[in-house]
């Protein structure tokens, strides 16, 4: 899994790797962040990474 923030929007790419070590993209997802959360500290931000990775919808 690959992820990417910014203050505009968070991008996640899911990867498998086959047997040769070779990745393959699963899915892509992304979100906008909000105003509120422009705000949050760098901590905070992470965190609203990991959520949006594991629960992307």
């Amino acid at each position: 899994m690959y992820t990417d923030l910014s203050i505009l929007d968070i991008r996640v790419i899911f990867i498998q790797t086959n047997d040769e070590g070779k990745e393959f993209v699963v899915a892509y997802a992304s979100r906008s962040i909000n105003i509120v959360k422009v705000l949050y500290s760098l901590y905070e931000y992470d965190l609203n990474v990991i959520t949006f990775e594991y629960n992307p919808i």
